[in-house]
Formats: structure tokens, C-alpha cells, sequence
């Protein structure tokens, strides 16, 4: 049986977090030119597109049922690369990274830290 190229599980995958990360650049700028702060605008960014795509990646991409364990899980990979994302939102602030490429390497490396531990975690 031939499936359909956007039926796939991994480019749902990407076409959500894709969406998520727009969101999250968005609110990151708007919040880093309002409260002046780098690290709470990936905190408070971050935290609310931990909500968005939690619902959006278990109806969208894995087509299950939001669960508590399903939940649990999702929240306890994006806590952990929100803490990664804000410590070195500190260190290249320190180190004068212009806010937008502090937005942009935050973005690459929660993309790449999140898929890489959902698949692991959550898919297998």
C-alpha cells in the first residue's frame, strides 16, 4: 500500500516543529525588545510553545490521544532543552551574540536537541 509523502510521521514532525519555532522566534523578539532580557524571553517563549506543540505534535504527528504519560514525557524533553537553550542564551549574550543570532542558534539547537529525543523517547 503507497502512502502519501505528507502522511508520514517525520515530515508531521518537521511541519509542526517548524510552526512551533516560528512562534517561538516571534514571541522571542517581541519579548527580548520589551523586557530587555534574553534569558526570560527563551524562558517565557519557550514555555508557552511547550503548551502550543504539545498538543499540536500529539494530534498532528503522532496522531495519538494527548495522554498524561504522553504529556509527561514531551514536557520533561522540552524542560530540558528550555534549561539548555536559556544557559547558553546567558553565555552568548555574555559573549556580545547580536539577538538575533542568539534567537537562530537557540532555534537550531532545540530543533535538533527536541527531534532527536522525541524520536527516541516518545516514538520507540
Amino acid at each position: 500500500m503507497k502512502t502519501s509523502f505528507l502522511n508520514k510521521s517525520y515530515f508531521r514532525f518537521l511541519f509542526v516543529g517548524a510552526f512551533g519555532e516560528i512562534i517561538y522566534l516571534i514571541l522571542f523578539y517581541l519579548l527580548s525588545s520589551v523586557i530587555n532580557s534574553n534569558s526570560y524571553s527563551v524562558l517565557i517563549a519557550g514555555g508557552f510553545c511547550i503548551g502550543l506543540n504539545i498538543l499540536m505534535h500529539s494530534r498532528i504527528t503522532f496522531r495519538v490521544k494527548l495522554n498524561l504519560l504522553f504529556a509527561m514525557k514531551y514536557i520533561l524533553i522540552q524542560s530540558f532543552c528550555l534549561i539548555i537553550c536559556s544557559v547558553l542564551s546567558i553565555v552568548f549574550t555574555k559573549n556580545n551574540f547580536s539577538n538575533f543570532l542568539i534567537g537562530i542558534l537557540t532555534l537550531l539547537i532545540w530543533t535538533i536537541m527536541s527531534y532527536t529525543l522525541c524520536r527516541v523517547l516518545l516514538v520507540n
